[in-house]
């Protein structure tokens, strides 16, 4: 029986490990993509301004 609660306390610590985990990952995608979103017009822009300056 002590076995068994020691067992469940530790999946537990790993399964909150995990979502922790996985919640900073999730945040770090979100302003990852935040950030493709605002250098990609300006990237495009200044292509495009390459394009027409030749």
């Amino acid at each position: 029986m002590r076995f068994r609660s020691t067992a469940i306390a530790f999946i537990t610590l790993l399964f909150n490990l995990r979502t922790q985990n996985f919640q900073l990952q999730i945040s770090t995608l979100r302003f990852r993509s935040t950030a493709i979103a605002f250098t990609t017009p300006s990237f495009n822009l200044r292509t495009r301004n390459f394009e027409l300056g030749t």
